[in-house]
């Protein structure tokens, strides 16, 4: 198999398509911690909409076992032979320079070793249901506390070291998941402070209150309700 070099205009598509998915993921990621782990941020969900923000969080970490599983799934399907858009496929596919294949391989070993406590899950919870694991009940998926960080800043690193090898500049990569959860965090504190002034309110203070959930109701609706 004649592989490709990497300058080659394919394989920049590739990289932009990985680090454009390595990206999404860190923003998911990033929003499934601020919501889980953030002392502040789970007390304020808790308060405002506990059952719908657990169930966010709740989908949020079977999106990210997901994506890393794929993601370090095998060059090419067993049935088929089919290609596969993975980490090995890229590895396989591309004439590295030597220096960085070998840093590419060290890296991935690390995601290989995380795929290894979450694939039982993948395969039987997240992609299908196996009947026994579901009937019994069996947790799936553990990992130590701060591995799935470690995963996010190899993967990130991958970007770097493809993006730069291929098209010769570092990939603008993120710092976060932006604002998201800082917005949400701030709609939040106001909506808990309205429920209070509401419940302290009475007479005209009262229907000055409703009259703003009304212009926002309104505003919501559209010029055309």
């Amino acid at each position: 198999m004649t592989k490709r070099h990497p300058t080659d205009a394919s394989v920049r598509s590739d990289v932009e398509q990985f680090c454009g998915l390595v990206e999404l993921l860190k923003k998911r990621h990033y929003i499934a911690k601020q919501l889980c782990e953030d002392e502040q941020t789970r007390s304020l969900t808790q308060k405002t909409a506990n059952v719908f923000f657990s169930v966010v969080v709740d989908t949020l970490i079977d999106h990210f076992f997901l994506e890393v599983a794929k993601l370090s799934d095998s060059a090419r399907s067993t049935i088929g032979k089919c290609e596969n858009f993975t980490i090995a496929n890229i590895l396989e596919t591309v004439d590295w320079p030597p220096t960085v294949l070998e840093e590419l391989r060290k890296l991935n070993e690390s995601i290989c070793e995380f795929r290894g406590c979450i694939k039982p899950a993948r395969d039987k919870l997240l992609a299908h249901y196996d009947k026994e694991t579901v009937s019994l009940g069996t947790p799936l998926g553990s990992f130590r506390p701060g591995e799935d960080r470690k995963v996010m800043d190899v993967l990130e690193q991958m970007c770097e070291l493809m993006h730069k090898t291929s098209a010769g500049v570092t990939y603008a990569m993120p710092s976060s998941g932006g604002r998201c959860v800082s917005d949400l965090k701030d709609a939040m504190r106001k909506a808990l402070a309205f429920n209070k002034l509401f419940a302290q309110s009475k007479g005209e203070e009262q229907r000055r209150l409703l009259q703003c959930l009304n212009d926002v109701d309104r505003d919501l609706a559209g010029p055309h309700a």
